[in-house]
């Protein structure tokens, strides 16, 4: 994804835009070293999504934070209907929120894929104001 990225800015003639991949909870940039930053799809998967926000450092005085996650669970029936169809099938019951992250089947511990599905859940956590929200339609998204 990176390498896609580095060749599209090419295309487009960017010559200000680096692409990196690094822990974005313990990034290895210096501070104020960006004037913006993009996570599209990661900062959902995150096992500790509060400090990933709260290391700002690198974002200079106005710098700009860009992040795409997945809207909420309801509206992502593909991610559950497996889950579902083999609890309707074997009669298992759902996983219980409060058990340990191995028992619920998860490897690590930390939030679910869907609780930064709304602006203010993880952004509140990591001190950030929330310049703008949008959620795409149906209509909006690929086929």
């Amino acid at each position: 994804m990176v390498a896609a990225a580095g060749r599209a800015s090419g295309r487009l003639g960017l010559v200000n835009v680096e692409h990196h991949e690094m822990d974005a909870e313990r990034m290895d940039l210096g501070d104020d070293s960006a004037d913006g930053v993009l996570c599209r799809w990661g900062y959902m998967l995150m096992a500790d999504t509060a400090t990933a926000l709260a290391d700002r450092r690198v974002l200079r005085h106005g710098g700009r934070l860009s992040l795409s996650v997945w809207g909420a669970v309801e509206r992502n029936p593909w991610d559950t209907l497996p889950a579902k169809a083999l609890m309707e099938h074997t009669g298992a019951s759902s996983p219980n929120p409060e058990d340990p992250p191995h028992a619920r089947g998860r490897a690590t511990a930390g939030p679910s894929t869907y609780t930064t599905a709304t602006p203010d859940v993880g952004t509140k956590r990591g001190g950030l104001d929330v310049a703008q929200a949008a959620s795409l339609d149906d209509a909006t998204r690929p086929r």
